[in-house]
């Protein structure tokens, strides 16, 4: 009988080793760690959640791959959520070459492409989440930001008019259908669309910011401060809707209610570079110079990158006054301040340009693209700094460029002045009346004040598109010498 007890005793240690021994094995969590990983995975706290889906992922071949993918997927929208899209889209890749198909995760990773700045990348992930599930809201409702963020406003509306039919409770895809409404100019079908999103959410932020600032457009400013005032009831951080509502103030002539809407802010956000940057803008306007000083200098000691920023704004300000070497000197500090600062790349690009120094303006554009492949104006600039160069042709090939970024009504022009320098007036005359098309009044004026200075046109400069300014347009295009633009705009 003691034989036997000792026996059991022999039997239930080793039992007891092997286990803390496989324990010890890596690639094998107990199932209360396990347990424990798969809830922070789920956590909305971002760091625990990183951190859940970290064992989990770390925790070798025994785990399902299909918990991998989704513990992958997981991670990957926590540095999302903290804007570190590269990690994210590592983790994306990862999770796709475990050979997973889900249309949502080809959605997350385009996501991650979009906020990076890569558009063409997200379309190919949103388009592909398409082809594999057509019945996906998510994925036409993504591959509709791409095409509005490229300003193909009608294909951004099909794709949220699909949206739409697959979940007509998406409040999303009816907000911004608004936007893209908005920006072909039929405010009335916006304000549908934001109306409907907010019927559909009322907790949804961006609708009632988005509705207010068409209220604004239309001075209904009454109107737009109750929209404002509600985005930041759903949202107390929602620095835009403060920014809106301040200039909303400004223009009924209340800058100081501007400057409460900002302290609100203040007391919210005490250590946001950019909400003292946004309340030096309403004491700059206001003419209280000191106090706008003292919140910049606030914002650079939160953030010394602000500098840099700030720099970059002083250099546009330069610029438009024609101060080129202090503009230089302005953009060259926001450089050294931060080495990766495309805009200030780009303005300074402008003015070497400006002064004729277009070989160094050709060095700054180069490193701008080199940053940001989808800054279309850079592409733009570009192009006509090789015209001044008498390289017409590679200028052309730029402007493409631009175009096949975001059409704009510079670009067209652009692309304009280079044909009709090539000779090819024909071509010239459409993309002149598409840079029309673009531009609107705007650009009607322009061109009527330049082709007033050529001696072609003799009529009124009232913006209106008239048989008068396209035939005087076109005599210009027939003429490479010729430029419908005023030497003031050029």
């Amino acid at each position: 009988m003691r034989f036997i007890r000792r026996g059991l005793r022999c039997v239930t240690l080793s039992w007891t080793l092997a286990f803390a021994m496989l324990l010890l094995l890596p690639g094998v969590l107990p199932a209360t760690a396990q347990q424990d990983s798969e809830a922070a995975c789920q956590s909305k706290d971002v760091e625990a959640r990183i951190s859940g889906c970290t064992q989990i992922i770390d925790s070798g071949t025994r785990v399902p791959a299909e918990k991998i993918v989704t513990a992958l997927r997981k991670r990957g929208n926590a540095y999302l959520d903290k804007g570190q899209t590269d990690k994210a889209i590592a983790d994306f890749n990862r999770a796709i070459a475990l050979g997973s198909k889900d249309d949502n995760l080809l959605v997350d990773r385009g996501n991650a492409y979009r906020l990076k700045g890569n558009l063409d990348s997200a379309f190919s992930d949103y388009d592909q989440a398409i082809k594999l599930n057509s019945n996906s809201a998510l994925a036409y409702y993504s591959r509709g930001v791409v095409f509005r963020l490229k300003s193909q406003l009608d294909r951004a509306i099909t794709d949220f008019n699909e949206a739409i039919r697959l979940d007509p409770k998406f409040a999303w895809a009816f907000n911004d259908r608004g936007i893209a409404y908005r920006n072909k100019g039929d405010s009335d079908r916006a304000i549908a669309d934001y109306t409907e999103a907010i019927r559909l959410d009322p907790k949804f932020a961006f609708p009632y910011n988005n509705r207010g600032n068409i209220y604004r457009d239309k001075r209904q400013y009454d109107r737009a401060i109750q929209d404002y005032d509600e985005a930041i009831r759903v949202d107390p951080r929602y620095l835009l809707a403060y920014e809106n509502r301040a200039i909303a103030f400004m223009r009924l002539g209340k800058p100081d209610r501007a400057i409460v809407s900002f302290d609100q802010l203040v007391s919210a956000m005490p250590k946001n570079p950019t909400v003292y940057r946004s309340r030096s803008q309403i004491y700059k306007a206001k003419g209280d110079k000191d106090k706008a000083d003292q919140d910049i200098a606030r914002a650079v000691r939160l953030q010394p990158v602000f500098q840099a920023f700030q720099a970059r704004n002083d250099g546009n300000l330069r610029l438009k006054q024609g101060q080129l070497d202090l503009a230089i000197a302005e953009f060259s500090t926001a450089i050294k301040v931060e080495p990766h600062y495309a805009d200030a790349y780009f303005g300074r690009g402008q003015a070497y340009d400006r002064k004729g120094e277009h070989e160094k303006a050709l060095v700054d554009l180069a490193e701008v693209i080199r940053l940001d492949p989808e800054f279309a104006m850079a592409y733009n600039n570009l192009a006509w700094t090789l015209m001044k160069l008498n390289r017409t042709a590679e200028g052309l090939l730029e402007v493409e460029k631009a175009l096949a970024r975001k059409e704009s009504a510079e670009s067209y022009d652009t692309r304009a002045h280079i044909l009709q320098a090539l000779g090819r007036a024909a071509e010239a005359r459409v993309d002149y009346d598409k840079a029309i098309r673009q531009g609107k009044s705007d650009f009607v004026t322009m061109y009527q004040r330049g082709l007033k200075e050529a001696g072609l046109y003799k009529g009124d400069v009232d913006g209106k598109l008239s048989d008068e300014t396209l035939s005087a347009l076109a005599a210009c295009a027939d003429q490479p010498a010729c430029d419908p633009v005023p030497k003031d705009r050029r």
